[in-house]
């Protein structure tokens, strides 16, 4: 409901038409829709010839396990593309050319948007910059928005964005095609103007070593955190953490095979009531509150025996997750 709302606001948006800031690093002109092969491979020539560009996708993440693409959006210092995903059927392309050492790919904030190169690759992104982490060694507040560099770096104001709209509806309008440029569109400027700072400073190696680090994409499945957060709100007893845990993992298997967020297939109040009750048969499940009746049915023998096998291991009791000695001077330094 909320991105719908944002969506309807987005279509009467009349901000579209402030102009460019004009400048031989920024793209001028609208940006380019590529919805076929033969455009993209001609696109991604392109940039390969340049040998840098700033790269971002627009996704909806809260409805399924793997983020879907919507957008992907391309910026040389000569022109922006967008990419629609839902009409070229192979973005593997792309995602080559990010994970090609020998092309310098610019993102703001870009985890997320890299987080295809491994899964569907099997390779790490290479040679890519990140300017939110950059910026930070310039003294700009972490984390910094990308409103917050181009301001500083372009001098220039962006037109408020709505990042959050139904980026899979079609067509594309005016007004999320124009937010959709920006988010690349000053990158390669914002960059240039960056690094001159940093290597005033005497930054700028500091900067290069910690974007290779921060671009190394962290697992899907944090299972420690999981179950962190687990117990922060429903506390559990040694000798009911082998069974979260056990339950936990499972809950990840399920939902990368149905391709539903966790919060879908099991909320963490539900698992932390499996693991309180420990049913032992699928008409046992049925009385846990927030378990879709169609997973305890298809996974109940899976479930049942994850607490049966949790049941049987010796308790465990969990490290504390924070330095409790830890001062206020010692954080803010």
């Amino acid at each position: 409901k909320k991105r719908e709302r944002h969506h309807a606001a987005s279509q009467d948006d009349d901000s579209a038409n402030t102009p460019h800031l004009e400048h031989l690093l920024v793209p001028r002109g609208e940006a380019r829709l590529v919805v076929t092969t033969q455009e993209l491979e001609t696109e991604l020539a392109h940039v390969r010839e340049k040998g840098v560009f700033a790269y971002d996708t627009e996704f909806i993440g809260e409805e399924s396990y793997w983020p879907k693409i919507c957008v992907v959006q391309l910026a040389p210092t000569e022109r922006v593309v967008l990419v629609d995903a839902f009409a070229v059927p192979d973005l593997k392309p792309i995602f080559e050319l990010v994970a090609d050492p020998t092309v310098l790919t610019l993102v703001h904030a870009g985890t997320q948007d890299l987080e295809p190169v491994r899964r569907l690759l099997g390779k790490e992104p290479a040679n890519t910059l990140d300017v939110q982490v950059a910026a930070a060694f310039a003294e700009m507040p972490w984390p910094a928005g990308l409103e917050k560099l181009v301001e500083r770096f372009a001098g220039h104001k962006l037109s408020k964005g709505h990042t959050f709209t139904n980026w899979d509806a079609r067509p594309l309008s005016a007004s999320q095609l124009r937010y959709a440029a920006d988010d690349v569109r000053y990158l390669p400027l914002v960059w240039e103007r960056l690094r001159e700072d940093l290597e005033r400073r005497g930054s700028l190696a500091w900067a290069m070593r910690e974007c290779e680090q921060s671009c190394k994409i962290p697992a899907r499945f944090d299972e420690e955190s999981q179950i962190r957060r687990t117990m922060k709100s429903w506390p559990m007893k040694p000798a009911q953490i082998p069974t979260l845990r056990l339950m936990t993992r499972l809950r990840d298997e399920i939902a990368r095979i149905e391709d539903l967020p966790h919060r879908v297939v099991m909320p963490d109040e539900t698992l932390a009531e499996i693991v309180r009750q420990r049913p032992v048969s699928v008409q046992q499940l049925s009385s846990v509150r927030g378990l879709p009746k169609r997973f305890a049915q298809k996974y109940g023998d899976r479930i049942a025996q994850a607490v049966d096998e949790g049941g049987k291991m010796p308790p465990e009791k969990l490290a504390h997750g924070k330095i409790t000695e830890e001062t206020g001077a010692d954080r803010a330094a």
